[in-house]
């Protein structure tokens, strides 16, 4: 059942609208619970409470603010949030400020830098923020895209015994005016496609492991060092090992070695002290460094269709960089597919090319379109019932006959303005053709001074193609047509 309770008792008031349906109900003011005619039961909290054993949703297509500022007795418009932008703000600034810091220092440079991050929040900011609206008529400026925002005054938390996901298509921006504090029960992992900034600005960088190693690896490039005081290595043994060559240099003194030998320089005094000094004579020892990365053995299939119609992209190119760096190209066949082998497992960044087939090629027309049209190619059967048809239309011999001269010379004069496109037609041999047959004939049914005016007329040719159908295209000349079909001579 379904019920609806408003309820003034003294100093407990409360409304309640209820579905027995998945216990769903709207709770407002002094809730209690109210199960059926009994009437109160226990108290349950005061507020509102909007609940369900079902499923629940909010919508709201223009944004939605979800907050814990305070608004005493429903004071300002719902969408009120000085505080919530204000501390966006000031996030962004700080965002900002220490990001042109790192650039400072060199910890970012070129495409790596925080500062388009910072830009994207200002924007954002001024759209939850926004500008304008007319508060006579309701119309409020917040929220002028539809953004969720979360805020309180206090603090937000989130909890689960699962897993928490949160997903960004653009970026994710984390401020904190204190600290930001991290506590992992197993591993922290990160991997990353492009690089790794980090930047301490005054107390400087701890990286300790308690119980196992510490490896830095550099698998394509350098390793770079860089102190300004000392830097100190302490160990129980300490190894250096180079493929080539360790080159020490110290203030202009230095030892330099590889295969060629041991190379000593100095422009001061070389002091040696030891109990004895031997030169038994050649002695070396292989190097032993760790093993190179091994090619992936990934594959990556990759396909290429327009979203339209599932054409495949024959022969456009692609190129695909896989974690370590390697590049691997190709070009897509017939169907749209391609694989990409030999990859380091791990993410892709793959770039498609263009379609290189040109446009306008009859293979780029994915569908059949209907033009240009073309004439069907009649049997001499059927150009003889054509012409004897056009020929004798009912009445058109005795109708001529019954003209006069003058309207007959109109008439042709007339038929000889048609446009000069008709005559250039695929069907222009036909009107030819027709052309003697339609005077003879009509020469026999006039008078004679109608027939010897209508053999007057240089135009006389032209009267057979008035027969033609009206509208009737040049179809030889439209963009793109096909070659004009050979018709057979109609047999007269």
């Amino acid at each position: 059942s379904n019920h609806l309770i408003l309820d003034d008792t003294n100093g407990q008031i409360q409304t309640q609208l209820k579905s027995d349906h998945d216990h769903s109900q709207l709770s407002l003011g002094h809730i209690s619970r109210v199960e059926d005619v009994a009437g109160r039961k226990d108290p349950r909290g005061q507020g509102f409470e909007l609940r369900t054993d079902g499923h629940g949703a909010i919508r709201a297509t223009q944004g939605l603010l979800i907050t814990t500022e305070s608004r005493p007795a429903a004071r300002a418009h719902i969408t009120d949030m000085g505080e919530t932008t204000e501390r966006l703000k000031q996030a962004q600034t700080q965002h900002q400020a220490q990001a042109d810091t790192a650039k400072e220092y060199a910890a970012l440079d070129g495409d790596i830098d925080q500062s388009p991050v910072a830009d994207i929040l200002k924007a954002q900011n001024d759209s939850i923020k926004g500008s304008g609206g007319d508060p006579s008529k309701g119309d409020f400026p917040e929220l002028t895209a539809p953004h969720l925002v979360l805020a309180s005054p206090v603090g937000i938390e989130t909890t689960t015994p699962g897993t928490t996901h949160i997903s960004s298509g653009d970026h994710i921006a984390l401020t904190s005016g204190g600290h930001t504090s991290l506590a992992v029960g197993k591993s922290l992992m990160a991997s990353v496609v492009d690089a790794v900034r980090l930047f301490a600005y005054k107390a400087g960088m701890k990286l300790i492991s308690a119980s196992a190693d510490i490896d830095i690896q550099a698998l394509k490039t350098n390793i770079n060092l860089l102190a300004k005081l000392d830097i100190t290595q302490t160990a129980n043994k300490i190894t250096l090992t180079a493929k080539e060559e360790i080159l020490l240099n110290g203030a202009g003194s230095y030892i330099k070695l590889n295969a060629g030998g041991i190379e000593h320089g100095t422009k001061g005094s070389w002091v040696a002290h030891a109990a004895t000094h031997s030169m038994p004579g050649p002695a070396g020892k292989s190097a032993k460094l760790p093993p190179e990365p091994k090619p992936g053995k990934g594959n990556l299939d990759l396909f290429n269709h327009y979203a339209t119609n599932s054409a495949a992209l024959e022969g456009a190119p692609y190129e695909v960089t896989d974690a370590l760096g390697k590049v691997v190209k190709g070009t897509f066949d017939a169907s749209g597919k391609s694989t990409a082998s030999g990859l380091f497992p791990g993410p892709a960044k793959v770039m498609f090319g263009d379609d290189p087939r040109n446009p306008w090629d009859k293979p780029s027309y994915f569908g059949k379109p209907d033009w240009p049209a073309q004439m069907p190619t009649p049997s001499p059967d059927a150009g003889d019932a054509s012409l004897g048809k056009l020929l004798d239309l009912p009445g058109t011999a005795k109708q001529a006959a019954s003209m006069a001269p003058s309207k007959l010379a109109a008439l042709a004069q007339s038929a000889a303005k048609l446009p000069a496109a008709l005559t250039q037609s695929p069907v222009a041999a036909l009107a030819s053709a027709a052309t003697g047959a339609v005077s003879s004939k009509l020469a026999a049914a006039l008078p004679g001074g109608a027939a010897a005016a209508l053999g007057k007329l240089a135009g006389g040719a032209d009267l057979a193609k008035a027969a033609l159908p009206a509208g009737m295209p040049a179809l030889d000349k439209l963009p793109g047509a096909l070659p004009a079909p050979k018709l057979p001579t109609p047999h007269l």
